[in-house]
């Protein structure tokens, strides 16, 4: 496995405060992003900026575990991107 140097982006992903989520916009569709915010939104106010690379989400007023709400919202994102791949992953 090549070694590969650190990128500002990569910084600011550690940089991070608890309750936002930087999503890889190769691996994230913005249509599961958009579908997984409505989804969520009774349990946080989501809002989502992005860059050339990322969407970075941020969460406040959370109702429930802030890491639990993450953690589950990136795996609601990454579902939704699989199956709009295609027949394949329904």
């Amino acid at each position: 496995m090549k070694n590969k140097k650190i990128s500002s982006n990569d910084r600011k992903q550690s940089q991070l405060s608890v309750n936002q989520l930087l999503l890889h916009k190769e691996i994230y569709n913005c249509q599961a992003l958009q579908r997984a915010m409505a989804a969520f939104g009774s349990l946080a106010r989501i809002s989502v900026t992005e860059n050339k690379l990322y969407y970075c989400l941020t969460f406040e007023e959370c109702r429930v575990d802030e890491r639990k709400l993450l953690d589950e919202f990136r795996n609601y994102v990454l579902i939704g991107t699989i199956q709009s791949m295609g027949a394949l992953y329904e």
